[in-house]
């Protein structure tokens, strides 16, 4: 087990401030609070089932499957990341990671043909974060397995929000930024009713 990746989970503010190397880059120390300082994911943690299996789309350097799999309820995590070189990051961090049995981690798109496989394991939660591809992979999912949602919308909260109503969930959308690539960047919570 690699000891920074442990201090991490264990102690996030003293890690990231100390200038924590688990296999990054400065600029994705910004990612690493948000995950485990600001815990911007924590609102699906609380409405996880025991045996969830959770798909994160978007797992970038690894950081929301590390945190997702360290609590009990999460079966196992399959992490999904399409950018080869933000993979092979992930991939290391995951290895060194000490629930790494408890991970699973792909270097391909998850599109909805690609995922499908996966929303027979029983109790599915997702995390998405795919930088405005999320209105694209959710108008193909089948959603019957899928009880809780966390994503970032990028410009498209009224179209998510419409299509987990429309799949049987409450959502509540919470305003996360203003920017130059999206205008509008948020984190959408759904839970099927």
């Amino acid at each position: 087990m690699n000891y920074n990746l442990e201090y991490l989970i264990k102690k996030p503010r003293q890690a990231i401030r100390r200038g924590l190397s688990i296999y990054h880059r400065s600029k994705e120390q910004t990612i690493l609070s948000d995950t485990f300082i600001e815990q911007t994911y924590y609102p699906l943690v609380r409405l996880l089932k025991p045996n969830t299996n959770l798909l994160d789309i978007g797992a970038s350097i690894g950081d929301t499957a590390i945190y997702f799999s360290q609590f009990r309820e999460v079966e196992h995590v399959y992490a999904f990341e399409c950018d080869r070189k933000i993979w092979e990051r992930g991939a290391e961090n995951v290895k060194l990671s000490p629930f790494s049995h408890k991970i699973s981690f792909y270097n391909k798109k998850a599109d909805a043909e690609a995922i499908k496989g996966y929303l027979v394991l029983g109790d599915i939660a997702i995390k998405c974060d795919i930088e405005g591809g999320e209105a694209e992979l959710f108008e193909g999912l089948d959603m019957k397995q899928i009880y809780a949602v966390i994503m970032e919308t990028h410009d498209t909260k009224e179209k998510m929000i419409k299509l987990l109503k429309d799949d049987g969930f409450e959502a509540e959308w919470r305003f996360m930024a203003r920017g130059v690539r999206f205008k509008e960047l948020g984190l959408l919570i759904g839970i099927k009713k």
